[in-house]
């Protein structure tokens, strides 16, 4: 029996589903199956891809656990709480707000300024069922074990490039779950190994940028705001800029309007007549309404950098005038489609963010969409349908990102270009 011990360095937290669990850490039956797949697709003409390869593999990790609170955006003295409590606070990520899950935290008088907020009653037995956390340990081990020896020198190979690729958990694509290999041994023998980060990158994605954290930038925070700034665009609360898959759309020869126009304008039109009891207004709607032109050539662009569950909207007259009611979409697949992930992935190696992918092959393209609107504290606007929308016929991902990086309005990404293909 042939036996490799493989020592990771964990770059980023690990969302865990079963983060209260002794021994939380990466899973051997998520590691595996992608590490099959990763020896079929470089070492194909040894091995088919239908045979079982014969190695089993354990994972453990050691040292002091971190627990990270994951959030889309904590506000006042939270993260301040949260600290206290002995968790480390991921805010701005490609996540959901999980601080509401269990209702955590409770509004103090309006005059207590400097705290804002403070814990409920019950909240530790609250923080322990959220749903998902971060991990992160001080060391990871892979023990991979098997007869043949062949297999164990092919994957001794191939292993560091491997974890460079990968990135594992929930939410993978957005930076969490980052690893590489720091050291290897087979039967005790210590293995030496070349770290080549960019080529490995480049030797399996069609196009790989990179980027240097300044000091004292959170990766997520980075991670959030590009992806942002690619797919929807800021808001004002974080500089305004409108979205680089927008303007895109707008480049081409044959212009392809995205969704956000036609669904602004389509939905205003099922609301009824102004100052009727039902009517609602889109904030700041009357601009869209006078510059389009029409649907056809409107597209659900968004859906090539993976299906969004619902777009949201702010109302001037939100019912029972709160602001936090917003019109909400829905864009629900014809076609049977029930998932499309992200091609983009964010992988982070010590201060470095890389952004990589390959050309989009699933086939989502022409593909019909229905929408549905929901107004938030009104029943009677409850999956309202409103209309279709199509994915364009084509679609280059791999141009959209060229364009991308080198588009100059408002806000630039600022990648180095690591491969463009």
């Amino acid at each position: 029996m042939h036996r490799l011990e493989v020592i990771l360095k964990q770059h980023t937290p690990l969302i865990h589903f079963q983060h209260n669990q002794e021994g939380a850490t990466l899973r051997a039956s998520e590691v595996k199956p992608k590490l099959d797949r990763f020896i079929l697709t470089k070492l194909g003409n040894k091995y088919s891809s239908d045979e079982e390869l014969n190695y089993k593999m354990k994972i453990s990790s050691k040292g002091e656990k971190e627990e990270y609170i994951i959030s889309s955006r904590l506000d006042r003295n939270k993260p301040q709480l949260l600290i206290e409590e002995g968790f480390k606070v991921v805010e701005e990520t490609q996540y959901f707000a999980q601080e509401s899950e269990y209702q955590i935290f409770e509004y103090i008088d309006q005059s207590n300024k400097r705290l804002g907020y403070r814990f409920k009653r019950g909240y530790k037995e609250a923080l322990k069922k959220l749903s998902k956390q971060g991990v992160k340990y001080e060391t990871t081990e892979v023990f991979i074990s098997s007869y043949e020896e062949e297999l164990i020198l092919q994957i001794i190979n191939i292993l560091p490039e491997f974890f460079v690729k990968e990135n594992f958990g929930t939410r993978n694509g957005k930076g969490f779950g980052s690893y590489t290999v720091q050291s290897m041994k087979i039967n005790n023998t210590e293995i030496q190994f070349s770290k080549n980060i960019d080529l490995w990158l480049k030797n399996n994605y069609d196009f790989v940028y990179k980027k240097d954290l300044q000091e004292g930038e959170s990766p997520f925070s980075v991670i959030h705001k590009d992806y942002k700034l690619i797919k929807a665009g800021h808001g004002s609360f974080e500089g305004y800029a409108k979205s680089k898959l927008m303007y895109y759309g707008l480049s081409l020869e044959k212009k392809q309007r995205w969704e956000k126009k036609f669904i602004k304008v389509q939905t205003n039109q099922i609301f009824a007549t102004p100052n009727s009891d039902d009517y609602y207004a889109l904030k700041d709607n009357q601009r869209n309404l006078n510059t389009y032109k029409g649907s056809g050539n409107c597209y659900y662009l968004r859906a090539f950098l993976g299906l969004t569950e619902q777009f949201e909207f702010l109302l001037e007259n939100p019912p029972n005038n709160n602001k936090n009611n917003k019109l909400l979409v829905k864009m629900n697949s014809n076609d049977d489609i029930q998932r499309f992930k992200s091609p983009l992935i964010f992988i982070v190696i010590d201060n470095t963010i890389y952004l990589a992918g390959n050309e989009i092959t699933e086939d989502i393209r022409d593909k019909s969409f229905t929408l549905f609107a929901t107004i938030q504290g009104d029943d009677e606007w409850v999956n309202e349908k409103i209309d279709t929308l199509n994915t364009p016929e084509s679609f280059s991902l791999r141009k959209f990102m060229y364009f991308a990086m080198r588009d100059t309005r408002e806000k630039r990404l600022k990648y180095t270009i690591i491969k463009e293909t």
